[in-house]
């Protein structure tokens, strides 16, 4: 019999026995650990995410072209059909327009069925009188002034018409359907941010109404726009004119030496009316008599005692540089 010594216990013990504790060892190693879970084998792994289901609902900008296009109709002009049914289409694009921070430039303000939101509304959507026997104040009217102030580009007559009940009726809350016996009381969180809102609504406006009607070489003093935005101080001013800038309703260069705005274009929140139209033909006239100028000038130098190879300078008016 073969036997081996152990240097660490310093014993000596038979082959065999050695031989059988390296295979109890073994097998030890090989069977499964009772804390390691066994290996299970997983299915492929598949795309389980939900495929995005394209929406069919139209986007704000889209609803509120559509109503613009559905109230522009002859047969909405007339509205002797469907009375109600335009009063709230037109109660709905106006909330829209007020209501969307990127919506700037307003074209159904002269369509029919949107003026005759200042009218009473019909019997049948009228809303029951007070307690007091007195008519309730329409909110449809409140809301239209509330536009009218918005688009006019005057902040202390906007301050004037955002009355609670025309914020209310921008959020929804008073601006329902007219059948609706109680309207579901607006949150007050819900009413503060609609008028942070339409404060900045209200100051683009003052802006760009500012803009446009600019001197004729297009430059706004920082003073102006301070005045007409009620803002403390010139670093306001200038952010309020990068704003404009960067959503596109304004194209102007900020001179912070000078203290003044340099307006290129400005865009027109209200569509255009009397005003608009006057205000393009003093423009129209002042270029007409700057090119007769000019043109006066040129035929004056190039007729009989004229300059054409005598290389002489012509000098033109100030009035025309």
């Amino acid at each position: 019999m073969c036997f081996l010594f152990s240097p660490r216990s310093g014993a000596l013990f038979s082959y065999s026995r050695h031989c059988f504790r390296r295979r109890r060892r073994r097998r030890r190693s090989s069977r499964p650990s009772s804390l390691t879970p066994p290996k299970t084998t997983h299915p492929p792994k598949t795309n389980t995410k939900k495929q995005a289901v394209p929406d069919d609902a139209p986007t704000r900008d889209e609803r509120r072209r559509l109503l613009t296009l559905a109230l522009s109709l002859p047969s909405a002009s007339a509205a002797g059909d469907a009375p109600q049914q335009l009063r709230a289409a037109a109660r709905e694009l106006c909330r829209l327009f007020l209501s969307d921070a990127a919506a700037i430039e307003c074209d159904f303000w002269p369509l029919p069925a949107v003026q005759a939101l200042a009218s009473a509304a019909p019997a049948a959507a009228a809303p029951s009188p007070s307690p007091d026997g007195s008519p309730p104040p329409s909110s449809d009217a409140a809301l239209l002034r509330l536009l009218g102030a918005t688009l006019a580009g005057d902040l202390a007559q906007y301050r004037a018409a955002a009355t609670p009940e025309a914020v209310a009726a921008v959020v929804g809350g008073s601006g329902g359907p007219a059948a609706a016996a109680a309207p579901a009381p607006v949150p007050p969180a819900a009413l503060a941010a609609a008028a942070l809102l339409l404060e900045d609504k209200a100051r683009l406006s003052a802006l760009l109404a500012l803009a446009s009607s600019a001197a004729p070489n297009g430059r706004v003093p920082f003073a102006s726009v301070r005045a007409a935005l009620d803002l403390p101080d010139d670093a306001d001013v200038q952010r309020w004119v990068a704003r404009a800038i960067s959503k596109g309703a304004l194209d102007a260069r900020i001179d912070a030496v000078d203290k003044e705005v340099s307006v290129a274009r400005a865009a027109r929140p209200r569509a255009f009316g009397p005003e608009e139209w006057a205000r393009l033909s003093e423009r129209l006239a002042l270029w007409e008599a700057r090119l007769g100028g000019a043109a006066g000038m040129v035929a004056a130098c190039t007729g009989d005692g004229g300059t054409r190879g005598g290389g002489a300078h012509i000098q033109l008016p100030a009035a025309v540089v």
